[in-house]
């Protein structure tokens, strides 16, 4: 049965949680979207600052050593 038929089919009731369930999806998908790139884009500016850290104690080792 589609989604189309099942509102039909479902009632007043059922068809507007099939309406707002539908109307949810996309944004939440969105959002989801949106913090993972944030959370990727994060995660990248802490690993270059962690090897930036990294490279000037290596230095600083080597110099002193």
């Amino acid at each position: 049965m589609t989604a189309t038929r099942f509102r039909s089919t479902a009632g007043r009731a059922g068809g507007q949680l099939l309406g707002w369930i539908d109307h949810w999806v996309a944004p939440a998908q969105e959002r989801a979207r949106r913090n993972a790139m944030v959370a990727s884009t994060d995660l990248l500016h802490r690993r270059r600052e962690r090897e930036e850290v990294e490279e000037f104690l290596r230095v600083a080792l080597r110099r002193a050593g």
